[in-house]
């Protein structure tokens, strides 16, 4: 009997019983994942008031796990806790979201305690993101879409009705058709973390960048938090992760991380659309 491929049956499961899948996933969300968001919601957390926090900012599907599991690991050796709160929120209420748009909450909860937290999907409020450095990770919007679209139709499990609502919609579209409908947010999303780090102590790295010379990028996001540089054992772990080839699995997150996939994916006609529609922003974003 051959392996039984976990991942495939759970997306099985997941496909034919969205409703029962997404029930319990907000279940084993909220009572047995994301342990130390609970502790900290909770107030039993031990903090470090002494310490700084410090958020990071990517879109999704421009690196951002891999900059999460990077900047945990910045944060354990630093002396840091690190807490995805927009995930865990998402995954359990996303109601809950508004809290990292109350400038009174992020003040009393986030401002000192030694916090590493994101990824953050969104810009901090305006009057707090002086006292809180931070980095962000943008990536080409064109091949945004192009990621986005396998990750919503194949890779991406479903975690609540809004997301089954996207996932059914992009599977009823062509990835040309989906690339036009969701550029708008992709390019949104890259120009708002683009101003963010027009910002003193905000700093503005490359997706591309940070795979062709991720250990390169690893030291300045070190000097631009004030953080120890990393360890010879963290670099080479971490390098390695970086270095190893998406499979070109749709069903994989990380099914290809290649620059300028959409030139492959989408038909000439609509690069050129979104050349055209977009001009500016990728003048501005350096991509074209």
């Amino acid at each position: 009997m051959g392996k039984i491929n976990l991942r495939r049956v759970r997306q099985a499961f997941m496909n034919r019983f969205p409703d029962a899948y997404i029930a319990i996933s907000k279940q084993v969300s909220e009572h047995y994942l994301f342990s130390t968001e609970r502790a900290f919601l909770r107030g039993s957390l031990q903090l470090e008031p002494s310490k700084p926090s410090y958020a990071f900012y990517a879109a999704n599907r421009a690196g951002s796990m891999l900059l999460k599991r990077t900047m945990a690991a910045l944060a354990a050796e630093n002396g840091r806790e690190h807490l995805d709160l927009q995930r865990y929120f998402v995954h359990t209420d996303r109601r809950r979201l508004e809290r990292l748009e109350d400038e009174t909450w992020v003040r009393e909860r986030l401002m000192g305690g030694g916090f590493c937290l994101g990824p953050l999907r969104a810009p901090l409020p305006p009057s707090v993101l002086d006292t809180i450095p931070s980095i962000a990770l943008i990536r080409d919007p064109r091949d945004i879409v192009v990621s986005h679209y396998y990750a919503v139709t194949s890779a991406h499990t479903i975690f609540d009705r809004s997301f089954l609502e996207m996932k059914e919609a992009a599977e009823n579209m062509t990835i040309d058709e989906y690339a036009l409908s969701f550029a708008e947010e992709a390019f949104g999303q890259a120009i708002s973390f683009a101003k963010l780090c027009e910002r003193e102590n905000q700093t503005l790295f490359k997706y591309e960048d940070f795979m062709s010379d991720y250990e390169g990028v690893l030291k300045q996001v070190s000097k631009a938090l004030n953080l120890n540089p990393p360890s010879q054992e963290l670099r080479e772990q971490l390098k390695a992760e970086v270095a190893a080839p998406g499979k070109g699995d749709r069903s994989q997150h990380k099914r290809s991380g290649l620059h300028g996939q959409f030139n492959k994916e989408l038909m000439p006609e609509t690069v050129e659309q979104l050349n055209r529609i977009y001009e500016s922003e990728l003048q501005q974003l350096n991509y074209l």
